[in-house]
């Protein structure tokens, strides 16, 4: 069994990966974070507008469907 290694991040922050084991010791997936940092800040913000309408979109599906309290199923 190979122990993960240990990096630390600019801030100092440790961080344990393995083979195959792109996570922090806090479940952070680090794929993410490396393609977060690679945009451009248009592109984060692009990335974050689309999120948001998903969310609405989601949200909003969800209050369609759930009944209300005072209604018989």
């Amino acid at each position: 069994m190979n122990l993960p290694e240990r990096h630390d991040l600019p801030d100092g922050t440790p961080v344990y990966t393995g083979t195959g084991c792109p996570f922090d010791e806090s479940g952070v997936d680090l794929t993410l974070v490396d393609a977060m940092l690679a945009m451009t800040p248009i592109e984060r913000l692009g990335w974050l507008q689309e999120t948001l309408v998903l969310v609405e979109t989601l949200r909003s599906g969800l209050q369609n469907r759930l009944p209300r309290i005072d209604e018989n199923p």
